[in-house]
């Protein structure tokens, strides 16, 4: 017998005919709603997409299949009632303390559930120690550093995690991650909400969530989580691990300011010039800085003054100068005739295929 009672809502965006090429291909046919209760959990999800197709030869009596995609497993059964039942039987492996799972760490292709269990966020790998921490970042640095110590991934940025959301039951990679003096980084998640997208930031007891709105949601949540954390000094709080995608939606908040930061780096024995172009996000002044990944760290502080000596402290960190001192402001001219828009976009990270916000199939 089904634990799982489940009522659909027609997507008036789905169509059958919709083209590979059509902005409608990807539509789901259906959104579920899942009751949790027979699980024991007091948890309803609102979201679930249905997606539906026609196959072009039957598999034996299969003529269609409907699939959905669960916390990154893809789900596949020719009618609604087979694709319930498997849908109950993952469920219920999944659900775990009357609860379903915060988050999902990966290794490869790989992934295991973190639950909230009281006030830690808790997860066992096969063979480990249970593994627990108040906050996300301060777990996801601890299973790191256990793959890392047993030779299991090479790398520290090797293990990621993923939050699952209540909304509709995908995985979503971090948009970016928050760092201050003394503490693990604070990853920043785009999830969906009821009727649009919200920056979830797990700071705390209590997450900080601000409006994604594009790359405003990487400044109201920088702003909220350095008044959370009392910071005399905003600079202190850095953004890092910025993507490419997510970086071309910042840029259209900016505006050009006419100062540059400029430093002699020293790098595997050579010395080479770097000039960072200054931005401004009303009261406050930017400047970004591509790291080893590709990915860019973005500094952000009240004054220039302060954003020199964050970036020379930054820099002091890595070994490429000596001093925070060594970091000098010049003054420069926009370029003409290029949009500012398409100057920080290209200016430092080329721009690739994946959109700001998207669910991991």
């Amino acid at each position: 017998m089904s634990r799982l009672r489940v009522t659909y809502e027609r997507n008036p965006r789905f169509r059958e005919d919709a083209g590979p090429t059509d902005p409608d291909s990807h539509e789901p046919r259906l959104f579920a709603t899942l009751d949790l209760a027979g699980f024991g959990a007091d948890t309803v999800i609102a979201g679930l997409p249905i997606r539906f197709r026609r196959l072009a030869r039957p598999m034996g009596s299969v003529l269609q299949v409907y699939t959905a995609c669960l916390a990154g497993l893809t789900l596949e059964r020719g009618n609604l009632p087979n694709l319930e039942a498997t849908l109950d039987l993952y469920l219920g492996a999944l659900i775990h303390y009357g609860r379903l799972p915060e988050y999902l760490f990966r290794v490869g292709d790989r992934a295991w559930p973190i639950y909230r269990l009281s006030d830690q966020l808790v997860s066992r790998y096969p063979g480990a120690p249970v593994f627990g921490a108040a906050t996300i970042g301060e777990l996801r640095l601890a299973l790191a550093d256990w793959f890392k110590l047993t030779g299991r991934i090479p790398r520290l940025h090797a293990l990621e995690v993923l939050a699952l959301s209540r909304q509709d039951m995908q995985l979503y990679r971090p948009l970016c991650a928050f760092r201050a003096p003394g503490m693990a980084d604070v990853p920043a998640f785009p999830l969906p909400a009821a009727g649009d997208a919200g920056l979830v930031v797990p700071a705390g007891t209590r997450p900080l969530v601000v409006p994604l709105e594009g790359g405003a949601g990487i400044l109201a949540a920088h702003r909220a989580l350095a008044d959370r954390l009392s910071l005399t000094e905003p600079a202190r709080l850095s953004v890092r691990k910025l993507g490419a995608p997510a970086w071309a939606a910042l840029a259209e908040r900016l505006t050009p300011d006419d100062h540059r930061l400029e430093a002699i780096l020293r790098e595997g024995g050579r010395s080479r010039r770097q000039a960072l172009p200054v931005y401004r996000a009303g009261d406050r002044f930017l400047v970004a800085r591509p790291n080893r990944t590709g990915r860019l760290t973005v500094l952000i502080a009240p004054r220039l003054d302060a954003l020199r000596a964050a970036l020379g402290a930054e820099l002091v960190a890595l070994g490429k100068v000596a001093t925070a001192g060594a970091v000098s402001v010049r003054r420069e001219r926009q370029t003409e005739g290029q949009p500012f828009a398409a100057m920080a976009r290209s200016s430092l990270l080329a721009r690739d295929s994946n959109p700001l916000f998207t669910p991991i199939q």
